[in-house]
């Protein structure tokens, strides 16, 4: 099958395009279906949005008046943008979820064929692109497909960059940067742990963390400075518009105020990760 492929299909460009109207027939096709938003997810993320569209807040998002630090506002900001090129509808709301499913098909494509060649890419992307799970998890407003583009992307700059014949691994490892950091405008800093524990992984099993040749290719200082060139400017404004009392205090009564540093950093990320 993988010479079938080979043979076939004429080059590189036809290929892509094959998986990218596949995925698009398929994620883009359904955003107006079903036609009202299906439970709480989706219903506050919209209304966050379209509250951020009329108050020109882009700093803190709000539900019903109350700053939500749940999450990071990425998935706002383009469900906003959406709703301000197209009006605020149900549909215009999932179209973002559905251009970020589309991309991480092509680039599942891309991944593939660099590590498998034309069959191996084709499989990646047209298997992803038909995946039940993948089409069901992007039917609500959760920020899981745009981590997921990220980190696949970090992972390809990162095996990229560690192959000798790589002449631009600095290039590299900085738009890996740039991924983690905008990953992390959509879910916080799992966004980093994710792709970078599956790099330390990688080294220490491989055994090049030893070695200064890999440190010098994967370039570390040039990937975390991306990344906080990204990520740092919301993270800081929102500290300074959302800023905690002055008695701060881990052992307070449920539900008093801290401001966003406490609720973001402390309560969602690791209270909620201990349960």
């Amino acid at each position: 099958m993988p010479g079938f492929f080979s043979d076939k299909l004429p080059d590189k460009f036809l290929e892509g395009l094959l998986v990218l109207v596949v995925a698009a027939v398929i994620f883009l096709g359904a955003v107006s279906s079903p036609p009202s938003l299906l439970d709480d997810v989706d219903s506050a993320y919209a209304q966050i949005a379209r509250t951020m569209l009329e108050s020109e807040d882009w700093v803190t998002a709000k539900l019903n008046g109350v700053a939500y630090f749940d999450k990071p506002p990425g998935q706002v900001w383009a469900i906003a943008i959406s709703y301000a090129v197209f009006g605020v509808q149900d549909w215009a709301a999932r179209l973002p979820a559905a251009f970020a499913a589309s991309a991480l098909c092509l680039l599942a494509w891309r991944v593939g064929r660099w590590a498998f060649g034309a069959g191996g890419g084709l499989y990646a992307g047209l298997g992803l692109a038909t995946c039940c799970g993948l089409f069901l998890f992007t039917r609500v407003r959760i920020p899981d497909i745009y981590i997921g583009l990220t980190t696949l992307y970090v992972l390809f700059c990162f095996l990229r960059s560690v192959e000798s014949q790589e002449t631009h691994s600095r290039s590299l490892m900085s738009r890996a940067g740039v991924a983690i950091g905008t990953g992390m405008l959509f879910k916080g800093l799992l966004a980093a742990v994710l792709p970078l524990g599956a790099i330390v992984a990688y080294l220490i099993v491989s055994g090049e963390w030893r070695t200064r040749h890999a440190w010098q290719r994967i370039a570390p200082g040039w990937m975390v400075t991306a990344a906080i060139l990204i990520a740092a400017p919301w993270h800081i404004l929102a500290i300074l518009q959302n800023p905690p009392y002055l008695a701060f205090t881990l052992e307070s009564s449920p539900g008093q105020y801290h401001g966003f540093f406490w609720r973001y950093f402390v309560n969602e990320h690791l209270l909620r990760y201990l349960g």
